[in-house]
């Protein structure tokens, strides 16, 4: 039977060991491989759980994984190291995480090392980090941290950053930037811009221009200009000029003119 073996000339059965195996009519018993087990007399062998493991053949139980490992499944031969950031204690079927206000720099390890005092962690971390202040440091940190940091630096960075924000900046930069932006913006700018545009805005400005028009505006300056243009102005001044013109006009001069006149009335 099962369990039983029979040698070559025996007058009786004889029972396998523990560790070992048979079937019916069997004339020798089998080892039980890795991963599994058996007591005396067995027809078969028996898996190891989960949480436990067997690495020899022949074996009558299983081995408890330990402390720093686990064995997840059952008919192992071996066990897996728990990373860092997390822990496990005897017989475990995989780690936990080290709670938060803890950490774990190392592997294979049975418990986690509380964080000291004035620095945090969150779940599953590998070391602590000091705390954060409420107030923005006047140094910047050489050590990154995991998360964005909730306050602006008034400070510019010495290289700009390659994430783009789904907000717009507070605070405007005070260098041109190399290329102009291509998506216009909702809002004016606080500032003018100190060169002029490669094309002519269609929305009228409160100032006046630095630069002349080429083109006659629609109303006349109140004051007089001493550079002359291509198109003679519309209206009249109500200021006379300094220099007479070279053409004549329609009507009479109110002011008398200084240089007497040559033509003798007949």
């Amino acid at each position: 039977p099962g369990g039983y073996y029979c040698p070559s000339g025996a007058s009786s059965v004889s029972s396998c060991a523990s560790g070992t195996y048979s079937t019916d009519a069997a004339s020798s018993c089998t080892s039980c491989a890795v991963g599994t087990y058996s007591s005396s007399t067995s027809s078969t062998c028996t898996s190891c759980a989960a949480g436990n493991f067997q690495s020899s053949t022949g074996s009558s139980s299983c081995t408890s994984c330990p402390s720093g490992y686990y064995c997840s499944t059952t008919g192992l031969s071996g066990y897996s190291t728990c990373s860092t950031g997390k822990y496990s204690s005897a017989n475990a079927i995989s780690c936990t995480d080290c709670s938060s206000g803890t950490y774990q720099s190392r592997t294979a390890q049975s418990s986690c090392t509380t964080c000291p005092d004035g620095h945090y962690s969150e779940a599953g971390w590998s070391s602590c980090y000091p705390n954060p202040t409420p107030f923005p440091s006047s140094i910047p940190s050489l050590i990154p941290t995991p998360f964005p940091s909730a306050k602006p630096t008034p400070f510019p960075t010495s290289k700009p950053s390659m994430i783009p924000t789904s907000l717009p900046t507070l605070i405007p930069t005070s260098s041109p930037t190399t290329s102009p932006s291509s998506t216009p913006t909702p809002h004016p700018s606080l500032r003018p811009s100190p060169l002029p545009t490669v094309s002519p805005s269609f929305l009228p400005t409160n100032l006046p221009s630095l630069n002349p028009s080429p083109l006659p505006t629609s109303i006349p300056s109140p004051l007089p200009t001493y550079t002359p243009t291509s198109v003679p102005s519309t209206r009249p001044t109500p200021i006379p000029t300094f220099i007479p013109t070279a053409l004549p006009t329609q009507l009479p001069s109110t002011l008398p003119t200084p240089v007497p006149n040559f033509r003798s009335n007949s």
